[in-house]
């Protein structure tokens, strides 16, 4: 018995009874074991040993924070091996494609939360968290940038809650005064909290949704060597400034349309510093310097076309919004089931609306409306991203199209929507792609396979489709009269839509097609 009792007494402690999180200690250890597995199984730890990490909310501590840095760095490397996987075989791994963009979103999601918790607790921490408080900041925008930034590929924009997130982050820079204190990001690379902010904001700016993998890790890349600038002033100087963020708000970048935003939390900014610097780097873009690689991987298009496409989304600055709208009431019908919305603009009496109540306009062109849903519904029909149409007074056409930019369920099962009006009136066309602008004419029969349908909005010469638009020459059907139309910008690629502005080139009526030389 005596010899029973000693034994356990000297016997050493399990080291996989440890928590590696109990200590800088375990937590090296831990990571030293991970080298023996494979690259993903091994990433696949760091996620699980950072959910861990971020159950509760304990007290600000050095040690925590000097734990997460050894985690950060191993999930760091296997990040790197995950991320090149995916840039070099995306196309040909269909569902294990989708396996990597978990495994890397997951690392992100969970780094952006374990700063974010760090923050809050260094904000009441004291003189150590106070220490701290700059390096925690920083890592927190960083980590929901680059989380921003992969939720793009599978055509997520940011959320309201991420971006309230993300400007209260620079709020807080700025409140303690390191806003724009240069600090160590990662190896040599140092950031301010400003430019990993501007980065954000750029990258946004960029209209990445419906880019592809490789095309966005460029742009990502084109956003941080831009990001010094792109300065934001608290002094709306409207000789300069064209866009606007309002920090206390939950929307993104807006364009300032010539007005003074009345906010204390608005922030200004001008463009024309980092259009100045894509221009410069497309001057740059000589053949030997072509040869780009983002984590190893060899860009195989050429980069001008992705440059021409983010100085067209820089410079394009639609015109002001109040002329594409209808002043809305305080009740309105909308339909937002996609296979309701062309019947609707030909039939609006004959589909069924949904009914939503005015609770509040937004910062500078949302309006914010809570659905009134019928009782036995199970599932709202309308999600974020989502068109919708909205009707007139009357219920007897449809007045103005609509964006679902910001959406939130409560705990009571309230929906409530934040809608953008993209244009008013909205027309049915039918579109079908043609070769070039000297094409034969489109349209001599009814029976025409690969037209597809459109919203035409006049007062702004865009084109809503539920169809992709990849041409740039399209016939346009309207009316009794046909249109040759050039595709000038894709302004915005939702899942399930998107919208164009073009300019018409030739207009024919239907009885002439035949004669028509083109």
């Amino acid at each position: 018995m005596l010899n029973h009792f000693l034994d356990k007494f000297l016997q050493k402690p399990d080291i996989e009874s440890i928590s590696p999180i109990s200590t800088v200690g375990a937590a090296q250890k831990w990571v030293l074991g991970l080298t023996k597995l494979h690259e993903y199984d091994a990433h696949q730890q760091i996620i699980k040993i950072l959910k861990l990490y971020n159950q509760g909310h304990p007290p600000f501590d050095p040690q925590r924070l000097h734990i997460l840095s050894i985690i950060e760095q191993a999930g760091s490397k296997y990040q790197h091996g995950l991320i090149t996987q995916f840039l070099t075989n995306h196309a040909n791994l269909e569902y294990a494609g989708k396996s990597l963009w978990k495994e890397i979103v997951n690392f992100y999601w969970q780094m952006a939360l374990s700063y974010q918790v760090l923050t809050n607790a260094a904000l009441h921490g004291g003189e150590q968290g106070s220490a701290a408080l700059s390096g925690l900041v920083l890592r927190s925008i960083h980590y929901q940038g680059k989380l921003i930034q992969w939720r793009y590929l599978r055509y997520e924009l940011p959320t309201a809650q991420i971006w309230h997130s993300i400007h209260k982050l620079y709020r807080i820079a700025e409140q303690h005064g390191f806003a724009h204190e240069s600090l160590v990001l990662k190896g040599s690379a140092y950031c301010s909290c400003e430019q990993a902010y501007a980065r954000v904001l750029l990258l946004h700016l960029m209209h990445p949704v419906g880019l592809s993998p490789n095309e966005l890790e460029l742009a990502a890349y084109w956003a941080w060597k831009w990001r010094d600038a792109l300065k934001l002033d608290k002094k709306y100087l409207g000789n300069e400034h064209t866009y606007c963020v309002a920090l206390a708000d939950s929307l993104p970048p807006q364009p300032t349309y010539g007005n003074i935003i009345e906010l204390e939390s608005a922030r200004y900014f001008s463009m024309q510093a980092v259009i100045n610097q894509l221009i410069q780097a497309q001057a740059m873009l000589t053949q030997r310097q072509k040869n780009i690689k983002l984590y190893g991987v060899p860009f195989s298009d050429d980069p001008n076309l992705l440059l021409n496409h983010i100085h067209t989304q820089f410079t394009y600055v639609e015109g002001n919004p109040a002329l594409n709208q209808v002043n809305l009431l305080t009740e309105i019908n909308i339909i937002g089931c996609k296979p309701e919305l062309i019947p609707a603009l030909t039939q609006p009496e004959m589909v069924q609306p949904l009914l939503a109540y005015h609770e509040a306009a937004g910062h500078p062109i949302e309006h914010y409306y809570r659905l009134n849903l019928p009782s036995n519904t199970l599932e709202c029909p309308i999600q974020q991203h989502d068109l919708v149409l909205i009707y007139n007074e009357s219920k007897t056409k449809i007045a103005s199209v609509a964006a679902v930019r910001w959406m939130e369920i409560s705990a009571s099962k309230i929906t409530t929507l934040g809608l953008e009006q993209l244009g008013i009136t909205p027309q049915l066309v039918t579109l079908c792609e043609v070769r070039d602008v000297f094409a034969p004419r489109t349209f001599m029969n009814e029976h025409n396979e690969l037209a597809f349908p459109a919203m035409y909005l006049s007062q702004s010469s865009n084109l809503v489709a539920l169809h992709a638009i990849d041409g740039k020459y399209y016939d346009m059907l309207m009316d009794d009269y046909v249109y040759r139309i050039r595709i000038h910008a894709r302004l915005e690629h939702q899942y399930d839509w998107l919208r164009a502005k073009f300019n018409m080139l030739t207009r024919t009526h239907l009885t002439r097609l035949s004669t028509s030389p083109i």
